[in-house]
């Protein structure tokens, strides 16, 4: 009788679930994914293989990040996807030797996969679901191989940020390196780390200066807290009273370095950089507050997690070094919240004591459920994401009639 009860009430769920998902299938699957996610991160017997359940978590966050990011509008106002799109349309059916020979610039490896994809899906949003669909696996399967388990919490808290939306479905490029290159840091092999490093730098020149990180990631153990926030001060006056006066002494070298910096520096993406500042010093604080406490509070995992550390000091460090280059450091911003994520949720999985343990993933799960109601609901930058208040609107027919335009 009671075996049957359950069976009732698990089919009353599913039953609700599906009617649910056929009406407002974001609200559903981000809420139910949630859940998934806490069930999984908690001590609790579990009947399959966890590389079977990691992959079905791949898969699902896949497409729930996918979603927003396919269905992005080619409206070209603040937006580089209309410029990707152009780029597929006019090699769209250009032999390979063709393009190869004609190929004059920088980001090989990016524009290699704009063709890759338009030749293989055309240049509608399949084109760019399967550019974003490489991004997303680098930087799954990396982040893996980093942190084990807390993956799904990492990513999960991050598919809903500003930042992540802003880059994946804006950024291309620039998403494509930041995947590779953790990715590239998940390696244990320094061949292979700077192999996939110099990967990275071929899909955006801007990880050029990351390279240092692949050799350092695993020769610094641990930084020391006030250590650190002396690095941080010293970054910042670097970046804001040396290299003006070093960049403009080298204003009349014609390099390619050069002039990138320039071209971005010229534009205005509306972007905040009082904003990322902000939000920079809170990503700071947190990590050191955690930092000082983790002996007492971890059971395991403390030679990890000073590796991730110093990956995010690294790039807190680069930030602030070009701070005086408002939109060059907005674009090495957000490249801070990857590394804070994996951090956080490596932390919180592997905390001692249970109740604390569960109440930090719910928090998290719960803070990113609500970041994501907020982002979509305000529509805030609309033409940086694209179909935002599609949120509470789209049922399952509107999303296959987006994807397949």
């Amino acid at each position: 009788m009671i075996k049957k009860q359950k069976i009732l009430q698990f089919s009353g769920i599913l039953a609700l679930l599906l009617f649910s998902f056929l009406f407002l299938p974001y609200v559903t699957v981000i809420v139910a994914l949630s859940f998934s996610v806490i069930f999984f991160l908690l001590p609790n017997k579990v009947y399959i293989n966890e590389k079977i359940i990691i992959f079905l978590f791949f898969v699902v966050m896949f497409l729930v990040s996918d979603l927003f990011i396919a269905t992005k509008t080619l409206n070209p106002f603040m937006n580089d996807k209309v410029n990707y799109w152009i780029y597929m349309k006019r090699f769209y059916g250009t032999g390979w030797y063709d393009w190869i020979v004609n190929y004059k610039g920088y980001d090989i490896f990016s524009y290699f996969m704009f063709k890759l994809s338009s030749d293989l899906f055309g240049y509608d949003n399949l084109a760019f679901s399967f550019f974003y669909f490489v991004s997303f696996a680098f930087i799954f399967i990396g982040g893996y191989r980093l942190i084990g388990k807390p993956i799904v919490l990492a990513i999960f808290m991050f598919i809903p940020q500003y930042n992540y939306e802003g880059l994946y479905g804006n950024l291309l490029r620039q998403s494509l390196a930041l995947s590779i290159f953790i990715f590239a840091l998940s390696n244990k092999s320094l061949y292979k780390r700077v192999l996939f490093g110099f990967l990275a730098f071929l899909s955006h020149f801007s990880y050029l200066i990351y390279i240092p990180l692949l050799y350092f990631f695993k020769k610094i153990k641990t930084i020391r807290t006030h250590t650190c926030f002396v690095i941080y001060l010293l970054s910042y006056l670097i970046g804001g009273f040396v290299f003006p006066v070093f960049m403009s002494y080298l204003g009349g070298l014609n390099t390619f370095f050069l002039s990138r910096v320039d071209a971005y520096d010229a534009g205005v993406f509306g972007n905040d950089i009082h904003r990322k500042i902000f939000v920079t010093s809170i990503f700071c604080i947190a990590i050191e507050v955690l930092n000082v406490f983790k002996n007492k509070l971890l059971k395991e995992g403390i030679d990890v997690l000073d590796k991730i550390r110093n990956c995010a000091i690294y790039t807190i460090c680069i930030f602030l070094l070009t701070i005086s280059f408002q939109e060059v450091a907005n674009r090495y911003s957000v490249n801070i919240m990857a590394f804070f994520m994996l951090y956080v949720s490596f932390y919180a999985f592997h905390l001692k004591e249970p109740v604390l343990r569960l109440a930090s993933l719910y928090l998290m799960a719960a803070g990113s459920i609500v970041v994501y109601f907020y982002i979509n609901d305000v529509g805030v930058q609309f033409f940086y994401f694209g179909d935002l208040k599609s949120l509470t609107t789209d049922n399952i027919i509107n999303i296959f009639e987006k994807v397949f335009l």
